[in-house]
């Protein structure tokens, strides 16, 4: 009866963990929105839109064969670092001079990886995911945000489950000692137990890398068409994401995007349908 308790105790705290990231990053997403969209230069004009998508198409090849082929751990927390400093960075570009965004994002990147702990973990997936939303939610239409989010879950549907390639790759990098996405302990002392400890938990959670990012670009696109937009979008992410915190996953990723995504994907596809986005 004492572990059946605690392992409602985990989950429920795994629920709230979930669900408050949400709520704190897509804040964050709101917050720095009504500073207004960041203006891009895209280098894509009516007589060259297939350059660019010529370009995008060999870019997500390139990505895909790396992921098939590479299964060095130095790459591997090479691109993920990489891909999330660069959000941080531009997440704090959209509130800083340029130079005291730089010293923020270096400091909070060299601290998650140098400080071995939970808390600093999920700190940097805070401030990742909400730069990479921020840049691609201020000039992706909201029409490709539609089509990518139900390609997404799709694939998310037909790839995650086990024995499928999501899982496979997550576990893979797991072993390796790499932590694709954010850590969801069981308990708040795991906030600031060592990553390599609570990975090991069967308390623990993980969220991949794009359940966090992907959902939030939902958020993004709908704040920067007005606040109340964005705070009905992320009112049903947060939804979203209290439903999936229902489940009792463990450490091995099961497809948490379409929860997600449903959560975000409604409201914002109520108010693409009235115009109001």
């Amino acid at each position: 009866m004492v572990q059946k308790a605690n392992g409602k105790l985990a989950a429920g705290f795994r629920r709230g963990f979930m669900t408050l990231y949400f709520i704190v990053a897509g804040y964050l997403v709101l917050a720095i929105a009504a500073r207004g969209a960041p203006t891009f230069v895209t280098g894509f004009s009516d007589g060259n839109i297939w350059r660019g998508f010529i370009i995008a198409v060999a870019v997500v090849s390139a990505a895909i064969l790396l992921i098939a082929k590479v299964r060095s751990r130095v790459i591997w927390e090479s691109v993920f670092t990489a891909t999330l400093f660069l959000g941080v960075w531009y997440a704090f570009l959209l509130l800083l001079p340029v130079g005291w965004a730089l010293v923020f994002a270096a400091a909070l990147t060299l601290m998650q990886a140098f400080v071995d702990r939970v808390w600093t973990h999920c700190l940097f997936y805070i401030f990742g995911p909400v730069g990479l939303a921020l840049s691609l939610g201020g000039w992706l239409p909201a029409e490709a945000v539609l089509a990518g989010l139900v390609g997404l879950v799709a694939y998310a549907i037909v790839a995650g489950p086990p024995r499928r390639p999501i899982l496979d790759l997550a576990q893979s990098l797991v072993r390796q000692g790499i932590v694709p996405g954010l850590i969801v302990p069981g308990s708040a002392r795991g906030l600031l137990a060592a990553i390599p400890a609570v990975i090991q938990r069967p308390d623990a959670a993980l969220l991949g890398a794009g359940d966090l990012a992907l959902p939030l670009i939902v958020v993004a696109q709908a704040a920067f068409h007005g606040a109340l937009h964005g705070l009905s979008v992320l009112s049903g992410l947060a939804l979203g994401a209290w439903l999936l915190g229902r489940g009792d996953p463990g450490l091995a990723p099961r497809p948490a995007l379409p929860f997600l995504a449903l959560g975000a994907g409604l409201p914002f596809c109520i108010l693409y349908i009235f115009g109001l986005i």
